[in-house]
């Protein structure tokens, strides 16, 4: 671990271990999206290295924050495809190490650690040229519609729910009124325990199913808190020139 990385965690340690969670989950979800972005999911084909090295730096931030398994292999997945074998190695090791209930004998998470570890061996063996961690790294570039759902989700995270309904079509304004936004959304999340602490654009689609002529696009966004964790999909759309959320699902797929 860095020199930096071990004085930011130390700097934390005064903050509540929800709050640190909540931040390192909200910077994760950010790495995901870019990873998405970055990586084609069926055969494993890097789109852009530029968004690839983006991802690591969020899935490195939110691991000294708090070190979590799924952020681990994330982190190790970037570093593989990125060529830095080395790094690659390092993070399963310590993978395997800080993660020995999930690594039981046969276990899938330890078949992929030891699989990606003699991976990254043999390609050290080899004559390739590593990654360098100086090269230019995309930031996370969101469309105007992704950003919009995400102000959306803030404001339900709010409880703002006067902005939420003045986010809607007209269409949607007449089906949900600021109080049935309210009790739909609360009746959501009552298994759990409080308020929503994050609210994240998880994913996005410029094209789907079921599209209409003036749609914009398609977000699902994640709202967690203590106990709970749950989603929100919504597609935006044009309304007289505007940018208008004309369709909303609740709950999870």
């Amino acid at each position: 671990m860095s020199k930096i990385n071990t004085e930011l965690k130390m700097n934390l340690e005064h903050i509540p271990i929800k709050i640190r969670h909540d931040a390192a989950s909200s910077i994760f979800m950010r790495g995901s999206r870019l990873f998405q972005q970055a990586v084609e999911i069926i055969g494993g084909k890097v789109k852009s290295r530029n968004k690839l090295r983006s991802a690591l730096y969020y899935f490195e931030i939110a691991d000294s924050i708090i070190p979590e398994a799924t952020n681990l292999n994330f982190k190790g997945l970037c570093q593989k495809f990125l060529g830095r074998y080395e790094d690659c190695i390092q993070t399963y090791r310590r993978f395997l190490e800080e993660n020995g209930i999930l690594c039981n004998d046969g276990d899938a998470y330890k078949n992929l650690a030891n699989e990606t570890i003699a991976y990254c061996k043999a390609k050290l063996d080899e004559e390739t040229t590593s990654d360098s961690e100086d090269a230019f790294a995309d930031p996370l570039d969101d469309p105007d519609y992704a950003k919009y759902a995400q102000h959306f989700g803030e404001a339900l995270m709010d409880g703002d729910y006067e902005s939420a309904h003045s986010m809607l079509s007209n269409t949607l304004k007449s089906k949900y009124s600021k109080n049935k936004l309210q009790k739909t959304l609360e009746k959501m999340i009552a298994n759990g325990d409080g308020d929503i602490t994050s609210a994240d654009v998880v994913n996005t689609m410029d094209d789907w199913p079921g599209k209409k002529e003036y749609d914009l696009g398609w977000a699902y966004l994640a709202l967690t808190g203590n106990g709970f964790s749950e989603a929100v999909t919504v597609v935006i759309s044009r309304e007289f020139s505007e940018m208008v959320i004309r369709d909303i699902e609740w709950g999870r797929p």
